[in-house]
């Protein structure tokens, strides 16, 4: 990044529909612009609050308002960092994480003669701060939910100092650091959830629930989805990518027997693999599981079995199936009913503890790359 003289903005969150945006602001003339465009939040007006926050205010993050003269755009924190050999501050200006609200900052800052560069050429540059800073940036372009950039920003300030007392782990610290960051690296690449079972379970409705809106299409009639289907969901505000495949059966469909295909490449690509039954019959449901069963074998991915519709289904047909279930998986067996959310939670929890979500504490200090895991 040229022009040593010169003040630097980017936007460092991906320009796209999110909870936080993050803008970074760098150069001799930061303190001024920050002045210029934040007031305190009890007057909005220039007028009243003409000097920028004092260094000892912005010690710790401060919240302020974003103004464009006598327009108050949205609320701001302010969070001050000094770079390792930088001769100014950094300023971070963290706003709500609309498009809209992203690109009128940046033409704010543009207007009081801040150049703005792209994401990548200030991560990258000179001076930007240690290896995690840069990492934790690189990541946030990539973070689809508030969660995990909120927890990003959070390791950005606690993981270094922990890091720095490596060789006085003690093996207990080491492994435990050890399994909560390979479960970070697997959400920071991306995790797939793959959604299978016979047809006319509940998948797609259980997708829709999980998602939070009807994204994939339902109906009664078997064989409904006709190729697999990929949307983003959020559990326990953690991002993950729902799979929702074609019902596996026999088919003499060849339209049908090549969704089953489809959806089958795809579960064998999961993170986890999610099996749903129908809780509203018991033999012919058996018989699909070990059909399911049969056709996951081999799949080097956690297991769970979803027993569906359980607001239509007799409860003690139901801990019958559950029990033969659990005798055939000797894993995890959840019972819920898609439709009316009941039992979604016992859902939520059993996945967090099969993908190893539930190790990410927001104070915890963890690594969320290779990197972190070399001494």
């Amino acid at each position: 990044m040229n022009g040593a003289d010169e003040t630097h903005a980017a936007l460092l969150t991906p320009i796209a529909p999110g909870a936080i945006a993050v803008i970074a602001l760098r150069g001799p003339d930061a303190p001024r612009v920050v002045s210029l465009v934040t007031r305190s939040r009890a007057s909005t007006r220039a007028s009243d609050d003409p000097e920028a926050p004092s260094p000892s205010q912005l010690d710790r993050p401060t919240l302020r308002c974003l103004v464009d003269g006598a327009e108050t755009l949205d609320d701001v924190l302010i969070v001050r960092r000094r770079a390792a050999g930088q001769a100014s501050d950094d300023f971070e200006l963290h706003v709500h994480g609309g498009v809209r609200i992203a690109q009128r900052v940046l033409l704010l800052l543009e207007r009081q003669d801040v150049r703005v560069v792209d994401s990548q050429q200030f991560v990258t540059s000179e001076g930007f701060g240690h290896s995690i800073d840069r990492a934790v940036f690189a990541a946030l372009l990539r973070a689809e939910s508030r969660r995990l950039a909120e927890w990003l920003l959070t390791q950005r300030e606690i993981l270094p100092a922990f890091l720095a007392t490596r060789d006085q782990w003690s093996a207990s610290q080491r492994e435990a650091f050890e399994r909560r960051t390979r479960a970070a690296i697997r959400l920071m690449g991306g995790i797939r959830i793959a959604i299978v079972g016979p047809p006319n379970a509940g998948k797609s409705t259980l997708a829709n629930r999980l998602i939070g809106r009807d994204r994939v299409i339902t109906s009664d009639v078997p064989g409904t989805t006709r190729d697999w289907v990929a949307e983003t969901a959020l559990i326990d505000g953690w991002p993950v990518t729902l799979v929702d495949t074609a019902g596996l059966r026999m088919t003499e469909c060849k339209i049908e027997s090549e969704a089953i295909q489809r959806g089958a490449a795809q579960a064998r690509g999961a993170d986890l693999v999610i099996s749903v039954f129908d809780a509203c019959t018991t033999d012919p449901e058996i018989n699909a599981a070990r059909q399911t069963l049969a056709f996951v074998t081999g799949w080097k991915c956690p297991f769970a079995c979803v027993l569906n519709k359980l607001d239509c289904a007799d409860a003690d047909r139901t801990r019958s199936l559950a029990a033969q279930l659990q005798r055939l998986t000797a894993g995890v067996v959840v019972q819920l009913s898609a439709r009316s959310g009941e039992g979604m939670n016992s859902l939520e929890r059993a996945i967090l503890e099969l993908l190893q979500l539930d190790l990410l504490k927001d104070q915890l200090p963890t690594g969320f790359s290779e990197e972190h895991l070399r001494d």
